[in-house]
């Protein structure tokens, strides 16, 4: 996550800054510029699907022909896209790539101290270190230390009076919240949430709506998505699944990411 974070958090803070620092707003932003970044890869994803229905007869002929000799069929099959210049894998890539992304957005969403305020490890462990000695525990190596950090300065701002108070402002401004709800906060399953209903639990459900509709879509809109190989019908009707462990293992930030993303890929795929 460190090695896709770091650049992607780049590209976030420029999002977080074009958005007159609207850490919700910068999400979006961020999302749709990955999206066109994608959007070559797409074009080629679309491109190969309709190559594959520009050939469809003769892999129905391919099947009468050898459907009950699997050997033969599948060097037959593999002597099609070869002449074809056809990569049945090449649909999965533009999913496939993703999840580096993802992973970088988690790493920015659990270190926004570092990649929103460009302060450096350093200084962040000056910062652990003091709110240690006030009485706040750190577990060791945990990926959520610093979204806790932000809490305490925050909540205890006059405990970092020795360190730039330009940042540290900054910090105690920094407003993670969508609708009322707090973006830095680890979705829970279950129904109720501090006295009241869980509203937590909508982003991991709207991740796995999102994409099961982008695979209901696939699936009826391209006529040869059957032909697709297995690999990338499995990969099709597991993201969705996927997607729903993502949003409850990570903070809402990055479930908030992965729902825009999926409502993205859906537009621009209709």
């Amino acid at each position: 996550m460190k090695i896709f974070g770091w650049p992607l958090g780049f590209v976030m803070l420029g999002c977080y800054l074009l958005t007159g620092n609207n850490y919700a707003l910068a999400i979006t932003v961020f999302t749709l510029v990955t999206k066109l970044a994608l959007l070559p890869l797409s074009i080629k994803q679309q491109k190969e699907q309709a190559k594959m229905a520009v050939f469809q007869p003769k892999l129905k002929r391919i099947q009468e022909k050898y459907g009950n000799n699997k050997e033969r069929y599948n060097e037959e099959i593999q002597k099609l896209y070869t002449e074809e210049g056809y990569n049945p894998m090449s649909g999965c890539l533009p999913s496939l790539i993703q999840f580096p992304i993802l992973f970088g957005v988690i790493d920015v969403v659990y270190k926004p101290i570092y990649h929103i305020f460009r302060v450096s490890n350093a200084v962040i462990n000056e910062m652990m270190e003091v709110a240690s000695a006030a009485g706040h525990a750190f577990e060791a190596h945990s990926y959520y230390n610093q979204i806790k950090l932000l809490k305490i300065i925050q909540e205890e701002t006059e405990l970092f009076h020795s360190f730039d108070q330009e940042i540290i402002g900054k910090i105690a401004e920094f407003d993670m919240t969508l609708f009322g709800l707090d973006l830095g906060v680890v979705p829970q399953f279950k129904l109720f949430y501090e006295g009241g209903f869980n509203w937590y639990l909508v982003l991991p459900i709207l991740c796995g709506v999102f994409q099961l509709a982008m695979t209901f879509y696939m699936q009826k809109s391209n006529p040869t998505s059957q032909q697709g190989g297995g690999a990338m019908n499995i990969m099709l009707y597991t993201m969705p699944l996927m997607s729903v462990y993502i949003g409850f293992v990570v903070p809402a930030a990055a479930g908030f990411y992965w729902t825009l993303s999926a409502v993205a890929q859906f537009i621009q795929s209709f």
